[in-house]
């Protein structure tokens, strides 16, 4: 099942508002608990774990961040950097990303996320 962006944040601050006949209303809500940053980054998270050819768990969130690592400045994920990593140059800054979600939602909006994004050793 596919859920779109605008059904994600809904069901994040707003859980109770479609709640299935004859379930109960337990998720909390998020509103005011997560900055709208927060909400964007676990929102395109959750977005990739559906993706096609994704992989069902990203351990790489899991684990410290090295020296050869980069911050996907869209969900805030540890991506090993390589040759097949996904990347985008912007204003002499080279940024990397988890998956194509995240590429294509920083390249849409770019000052959104630019301005937050760090890479580990720098570039």
């Amino acid at each position: 099942m596919l859920a779109d962006e605008a059904y994600l944040r809904e069901s994040l601050l707003e859980p109770n508002a479609k709640v299935v006949a004859g379930y109960p209303r337990l998720m909390p809500s998020y509103q005011g608990q997560l900055t709208p940053t927060e909400v964007d980054r676990l929102v395109c998270y959750v977005e990739s774990l559906g993706a096609e050819g994704a992989p069902p768990a990203r351990t790489s969130a899991l684990r410290p961040v090295g020296a050869s690592d980069a911050i996907d400045p869209v969900c805030g994920m540890a991506v090993a950097v390589g040759a097949e990593t996904l990347r985008l140059a912007r204003k002499g800054r080279t940024y990397y990303f988890c998956s194509e979600i995240c590429r294509s939602r920083f390249e849409a909006t770019p000052g959104r996320f630019a301005a937050s994004s760090a890479r580990a050793g720098g570039t």
